[in-house]
This record gives C-alpha cells, structure tokens and sequence, in this order.
C-alpha cells in the first residue's frame, strides 16, 4: 500500500516524495481535501501525510472524516504538516489523536523515520491481532468440544462451525464479556455469556443458515438457562413469543430435548395449564463447564 501525500504545495510534494521513494515507498498524491479523501477511498494507503491549510477541505476535515469512515480506513496512521502551527497547535492534534505532527519546514529524515515507525507498530498490531484471532479459533474448538458428545450436536462440521463463529464474534463482545464479569460470581460470568449469545443469535443463524447446525434446539436451552440463573420461571408459552418459529417447530424441538435429557416440562403448581420449562440438572452442570471453559479460554487470548 502507498503512502498518501495531501498538500497543495507541489514542489514540497515532490520533494517528501523523492525521500521516500529512496527509501523504497511508493507515493500517490492530492492537492487538495476532496481528492485526498478520494484518494484514501481509492488506493487505502499505508500512511496519510496532511497539509492542514487547504482550499476546498483543509487538513483537520479530512481527518476527521477519515476517521469517521470506519474500519480499517480509520486506521490509517495520520501525519500533519504546517508551517503555520506553533507547539500548542501540534500538542493539540496530537491529543485528538493524530499520529504525528511536523511543523514546516519538515525534517525530512526525521518524517522517513516516523513513517518508518507508524508502519511498524501497525505491522506488530496486525501480527498480534491475528494471533488472537488463531487462539480463538483453538479456543472455541476446546470449548466446544468441551462434555457435549452425548447430546444432539450443536454442529457436525466443527471446522466450518469455528469459522463461522470467528466471522461473527467481535473484539466489542469478548472486551464487554471480560469487563463486565467478575470473576469471584461464576453465576454473574455464566449470565453475561448466554445473555451474548443470545443477543447474536439471530446473525449467527443467518450466517450458518447454510449449516446443518440447530440453532433453535440451543436457543431454547440458553433460554431455559437464562431464566435458571436469574432464578426466573420460563413456560413454553414465553418461548411462543420470544423464538421466531411455528408453536408446532417448538413443541417438536422440546419433546426431542426433554427425550434427550437435556430439558424438563412441568406443569406449575399454581396454574396447572402452564408448562414450566428448566434445565435437568446433570445437563446443566455440563453446559456450566462449558461456559466456564469458553471464558477461560477466550480471556487466555485478552
């Protein structure tokens, strides 16, 4: 990928470019705000070199917008140049997140050097994130392996299964996972990750719709154990409003799961035409090694 160079000062433009050039970069070129946030849209470069005076969009509005694109756009590491800012000016745009900020004229070799260095903690960032993403993968697979062989599987293919999954889960619900629990109130880590999973439930069934993976067996046991760990009743009536499907779909789903040991019906003691649905109890110790091994293992990764 290019390094961007937006200025309307031509010569200066060639100049910073024959630098870097020889220090083996490829550069594109703006002279102005529009065509540079083209430009990022067009060639997605490595580094954003910036005038800040400009006509049509000065410096300090295509940041802006560039970080507001989101993705990896937003990324882009972000160097000022000005020759019309003093040390307030730099310390200002650096506090609002910018990488760098030159005051005109730029040392040159200096500049090379922190492009040198953005690039190099963005390689390590991307290194590091992948990595993270191959030990949730492994993660997921101990974890999903983790004492359900003897009840109807919640996948076949467990390969296209970690995959899919990797694609859904966002660092946003792993981060909001491990903020949130506490580790000395198992209970409190068992309702925060069926409370996520239950939140993605819809995008993951969309996005392994394909699959041979059922998803509404387990969207009622997670239900069932959500309301079991707030110590809430749930009847087969509620799962008739909450689960997107026929009454009959859920009623065959819940005489194959209450055949498989897996969940109770009961009728309640004070209004007997109601069904109570709960968790059988060996299934649910099982399902809480489960969980507490997922979230051991993902926070191994964080």
């Amino acid at each position: 990928m290019p390094i961007l160079i937006i200025d309307d000062n031509i010569e200066l433009q060639e100049v910073m470019a024959t630098v870097l050039e020889m220090k083996g970069y490829k550069v594109v070129f703006a002279n102005n705000g529009i065509k540079g946030l083209a430009a990022i849209e067009a060639h997605c470069p490595s580094v954003v070199i910036c005038d800040i005076d400009m006509p049509e969009l000065d410096g300090d509005g295509v940041f802006k917008k560039l970080r507001a694109m989101g993705g990896e756009i937003a990324a882009i590491p972000f160097i000022f140049i000005s020759g019309r800012i003093d040390e307030k000016d730099q310390i200002s745009r650096l506090y609002g997140g910018a990488d760098a900020c030159f005051i005109k004229p730029v040392n040159l070799e200096l500049l090379c050097a922190q492009v040198s260095s953005l690039l190099s903690t963005k390689s390590r960032n991307t290194d590091l994130f992948q990595s993270k993403l191959e030990k949730i993968e492994t993660a997921l697979k101990i974890s999903t392996q983790e004492k359900f062989h003897h009840y109807p599987p919640l996948f076949d293919d467990l390969d296209d299964y970690v995959h899919s999954i990797c694609n859904v889960i966002s660092l946003r619900e792993i981060n909001e996972l491990k903020g949130s629990s506490k580790p000395d109130i198992l209970e409190k880590d068992y309702l925060i990750y069926i409370q996520l999973w239950l939140q993605k439930v819809g995008e993951r069934k969309f996005l392994l719709e394909g699959t041979s993976i059922d998803y509404l067996n387990w969207q009622i046991i997670y239900l069932a154990a959500e309301a079991e760990f707030q110590q809430k009743n749930i009847y087969v009536s509620d799962l008739y409003i909450m689960i997107e499907a026929a009454r009959a779909t859920i009623n065959a789903r819940l005489k194959t799961l209450v055949e498989n040991n897996i969940l109770s019906k009961s009728n309640d003691t004070e209004d007997r035409r109601r069904q109570l649905v709960t968790l059988q109890a060996p299934f649910q110790r099982k399902l809480e090694e489960h969980i507490r091994t997922s979230i051991s293992q993902i926070r191994l990764v964080f």
